[in-house]
């Protein structure tokens, strides 16, 4: 599988699977959701989740950057669900 240049250089490999995984199917498209200027969770998104990378998001949302990110605006997170994990890249889009 090609990965991006950027993801690579971060060690980031993605894996696509037609098996499914536990409690559900793997999703082999990623959905988009619009954080809005007030902060708020999107609707429909999983609860534990957002409160997993909240805290990401509103550090983007203020306008800071991770040093350790070789782009700016950009950070990835995920959730803390162990069996049913869910990656998220993250990016400020102002």
């Amino acid at each position: 599988m090609n990965v991006p240049k950027l993801e690579a250089d971060l060690g980031i490999e993605v894996y696509a699977s037609k098996s499914r995984g536990i409690g559900g199917t793997i999703k082999h498209k990623p959905e988009e959701f619009i954080v809005e200027e007030a902060g708020a969770m999107p609707s429909g998104f999983c609860t534990w989740a957002w409160h997993d990378i909240y805290p990401a998001v509103t550090g983007l949302r203020f306008g800071g950057n991770y040093p350790w990110m070789k782009k700016d605006g950009m950070i990835y997170s995920c959730c803390s669900d162990g069996a049913r994990p869910v990656f998220f890249k993250i990016e400020r889009l102002v």
